[in-house]
């Protein structure tokens, strides 16, 4: 369907922008609630802080008015026609070459009118900011847009049969299982110390919980207790974050491009170019790891949701032995194809001394801090040693036809396959002391969104140098 004119978002559009408005101006308020209420000389008084919202409230609905008559698009033959502003008026015309993926979202309000938001990624316009944002526009319209800035390249980029057809959908058992051993449970648990930070008082005049003075003058046994009851609670919290992030899940693989949808309430469809992907990581947190249960990520120059440095989610929750299988089905390379070197001998000591040291600087800094006994060094001497070996133990690297492949542990275990062609720079360093053993570090840059991503790896082979060397010249 070719678009002859030029058109406008929904009316729609206005009650969205409207919308994120609200959600700017909560943390603000709840600031400005906290300086003019809890304080009689405070420069912002309670009365002013509602002034406040009004203005911001106020700006949002204007915002979304003038967005909603400057901006205005047209799709051509090919490419996208976009005109937008006032007094600085812009006239942009992105050809099909240039976008590289596109995101499709249903929240709950656009999805009332029947419309959804469509973020689409381009290359290198306007200072870095790779994202068309059509925040209000009809599922016909949406679909129109994409049959015309993507299927067209997509049939002459990629034969069908090069890449078979593929498909797989998460089970709710899955999901459950995925929220279980998320990564959200640390963001969770400052989350829940915050609001217990600020409403302390009110949560114990309302239902008992005891105040910070309270938890003071209490018992070991209350307050471990009560800590138990705050990572119970933020773990509940990221569970049903997790649940609504990857409810209805599937993927599936159709000329030459991955197809992500997940979400509940706000549904999300995203599009990735086989050929945009740059690397591939596989990353077991250490919940995961005692089941046997990884979660898959792509970096890729499509990236997630126009955030620099964010990757993608391929797959949340598979087991580690169906990897390769899973990766082989949707024409990805898979870990167990390349050959890996693990570090010599001479590295085991010094990632064991590296992290023992680290321990001890820890366990001395609390027991001066909390006025404790010497003593507490020794369960992070132990904690750290032991830690120390496991990143000695895991680490590893390979290469393989036009694949490299990279293994390390800080807190997870991350194994990342780069393709030769995407890798922006290999970089060798070395210390004084790397020197006399031996060995040194490696790091690799890959352009992944909008921003460059380092991958390091300490202590390998320096006999392995110039094979390295020369098998990246290959490029």
């Amino acid at each position: 369907m070719k678009m002859s004119n030029f058109k406008r978002l929904h009316i729609v559009s206005v009650l969205s922008e409207f919308l994120k408005g609200i959600r700017r101006v909560i943390l603000p308020a709840i600031i400005a609630y906290y300086i003019g209420g809890k304080s009689e000389q405070a420069f912002f008084e309670f009365e002013y802080s509602k002034l406040i919202i009004i203005v911001c409230l106020g700006i949002s609905i204007l915002y979304g008015l003038y967005r909603y008559y400057t901006f205005k698009y047209k799709i051509e033959k090919n490419g996208i026609h976009i005109k937008k502003g006032i007094f600085i008026k812009s006239d942009t015309y992105i050809s099909k070459e240039k976008i590289k993926s596109f995101e499709r979202s249903r929240a709950v309000i656009p999805r009332i009118f029947g419309l959804e938001q469509m973020r689409i990624k381009v290359e290198g316009i306007e200072d870095n900011n790779p994202m068309i944002n059509l925040i209000a526009i009809s599922r016909e319209e949406a679909m129109n847009i994409q049959g015309e800035l993507f299927e067209d390249s997509l049939k002459h980029s990629v034969k069908k049969s090069e890449l078979p057809p593929a498909s797989i959908s998460l089970s709710k058992k899955s999901i459950f299982l995925s929220a279980l051993t998320s990564n959200n449970l640390i963001p969770a648990c400052i989350t829940v110390i915050v609001i217990y930070y600020q409403f302390n008082a009110y949560l114990n005049e309302r239902i008992g919980v005891p105040t910070i003075e309270l938890l003071k003058d209490s018992s070991l046994v209350s307050i471990f207790s009560w800590i138990s009851v705050v990572i119970l609670s933020a773990w509940v919290l990221s569970i049903v974050q997790t649940i609504i992030r990857f409810g209805s899940f599937s993927l599936s693989l159709s000329d030459g491009r991955i197809n992500i949808t997940q979400g509940i309430f706000e549904k999300k469809e995203m599009m990735i170019k086989i050929e945009d992907i740059r690397a591939i990581k596989i990353e077991e947190n250490i919940f995961r790891q005692l089941f046997g249960f990884a979660c898959i990520y792509l970096e890729s120059s499509s990236g997630t949701e126009g955030k620099a440095g964010v990757s993608t989610i391929l797959h949340p929750f598979l087991k580690v032995n169906d990897i390769p299988l899973f990766l082989h089905s949707f024409s990805l390379p898979s870990p167990s194809l390349i050959p890996m070197h693990k570090l010599p001998s001479i590295s085991k000591y010094r990632y064991v001394v590296r992290n023992t040291i680290i321990g001890c600087a820890i366990g001395i800094t609390l027991a001066v801090f909390l006025q404790c006994k010497i003593s507490l060094i020794l369960p992070f001497v132990i904690l750290y040693f032991f830690w120390g070996y496991l990143s000695y133990k895991d680490a590893a690297y390979g290469f393989f036809d036009s694949h490299f492949l990279l293994r390390y542990r800080h807190l997870h275990k991350k194994t990342i396959i780069f393709n030769r062609k995407h890798i922006e720079t290999i970089y060798f360093y070395q210390s004084n002391m790397q020197r006399r053993s031996k060995v040194l570090s490696i790091k690799l840059t890959i352009l992944s969104n909008i921003s460059k991503k380092k991958f390091k790896l300490a202590d390998i082979s320096d006999a392995h140098k110039k094979i390295i060397h020369d098998w990246y010249r290959k490029k």
